[in-house]
């Protein structure tokens, strides 16, 4: 096991190399990310929990080259390796290839997904909607009587001096 801290520059070119291609790496799981995010419908807080996982996942993979082939040190470079290969990755194949998931999913939910399911669940919904408005009328009509009852349970006692109520 070597205990030599310096590297020659062409083990920083290598690693640095490296860090790029992982950077690159990074960016085409982040643009995995991207693509579900036009595909499916998301809220802040799955947001926030894929971005979450993402970084965890980065973070472990970054630790780990770091263990392998910096010998656990911190080096300028190689966050700069990184940062360089995510970039390039991002604003020149990423967007393209966004670009084209997107279109090809919005392909495929306008002439696959959605005829789909019109076929097969539009008949559950005519049948859902059949016994919702049933049983929103049953719920209206219940309501309105609950409240003819809460409206006579608020009839006061009548004031009358000659009855003796708590009378011992």
């Amino acid at each position: 096991m070597s205990t030599e801290v310096f590297f020659n520059t062409k083990e920083e070119l290598w690693i640095f190399g490296c860090a790029c291609l992982l950077g690159v790496f990074f960016g085409a799981v982040y643009d995995v990310t991207r693509v579900v995010r036009a595909v499916f419908r998301h809220n802040k807080a799955m947001v926030f929990v894929e971005d979450f996982l993402y970084m965890l996942f980065v973070s472990l993979c970054f630790f780990i080259f770091s263990m392998e082939l910096v010998r656990g040190q911190l080096r300028f470079f190689v966050l700069l390796g990184n940062v360089f290969g995510f970039a390039l990755f991002h604003y020149t194949a990423g967007n393209v290839v966004v670009y084209f998931a997107r279109k090809v999913a919005d392909f495929l939910k306008k002439w696959f997904f959605y005829p789909i399911f019109r076929t097969l669940f539009k008949p559950l919904l005519m049948g859902f909607r059949k016994i919702s408005t049933k049983t929103k009328e049953v719920f209206v009509q219940k309501s309105k009587r609950l409240k003819k009852i809460e409206k006579s349970r608020k009839k006061h006692l009548k004031v009358d001096n000659s009855v003796v109520y708590n009378y011992n």
